[in-house]
């Protein structure tokens, strides 16, 4: 893989990881403010991780397992939401 193929690939994560938690804030029938207060974060912090900012892994790890969905999912690489 070369690098326009890595870089390709990490925002293609980067697009899933924010559209899906998005989506699991809707679900959930929540606003961003609450969606961030549940998950223990700033409202701009969530927000922007909405608007694709990288969170870090660690902090990715703990909005899955908050949200009860595997990391895979939320990063589009498997389409079975699964339990974190």
């Amino acid at each position: 893989m070369n690098n326009n193929e890595r870089i390709d690939t990490l925002n293609a994560i980067v697009a899933s990881f924010c559209e899906r938690i998005k989506q699991e804030r809707e679900l959930r029938g929540m606003t961003r403010a609450q969606m961030a207060d549940f998950l223990g974060l700033y409202k701009g912090t969530y927000t922007s991780y909405e608007n694709h900012s990288i969170p870090s892994v660690t902090v990715m790890i703990q909005i899955a397992k908050k949200l009860g969905r595997s990391l895979d999912y939320l990063c589009g690489l498997d389409d079975t939401k699964g339990e974190a």
